[in-house]
This record gives C-alpha cells, sequence and structure tokens, in this order.
C-alpha cells in the first residue's frame, strides 16, 4: 500500500511513467474496496487472491 502511494505521488509529479503494474494496482484496490462494500473484504477468504496475486506481484518488482 506504501509503495502505491509513493507511485501514486511520482506519477501525479512526471517523475516516473505510469506502467502495467500500476495499473494493476489500481484494479486491485478497486476490487478490494467493490468486494468490501458488497460483503465485507476479509483476507482469509478465497475472494481475496486477486489482490494477494498483485501484491506478490509488487514484492517480485520491487
Amino acid at each position: 500500500m506504501l509503495t502505491m502511494a509513493t507511485r501514486s505521488i511520482l506519477i501525479y509529479l512526471r517523475k516516473v511513467r505510469f506502467s502495467l503494474l500500476d495499473a494493476f494496482n489500481i484494479g486491485a484496490l478497486a476490487y478490494a474496496l467493490g468486494f468490501f462494500a458488497l460483503v465485507g473484504f476479509r483476507s482469509s477468504n478465497d475472494m481475496a487472491l486477486p489482490v494477494q496475486l498483485i501484491a506478490a506481484l509488487n514484492l517480485t518488482m520491487l
């Protein structure tokens, strides 16, 4: 979450370019927020696997 916030600020300041990983981060965040609004988001649920996949991608790209 911290890396996504930092990259968002850097993209806004045009220090770095928007990448596919940033798009995945936005999609995962939208998915988690929508999922939380509908049924409540729990990280132990199977429906959280897309968010966990993007988190793993973030760790490998870091």
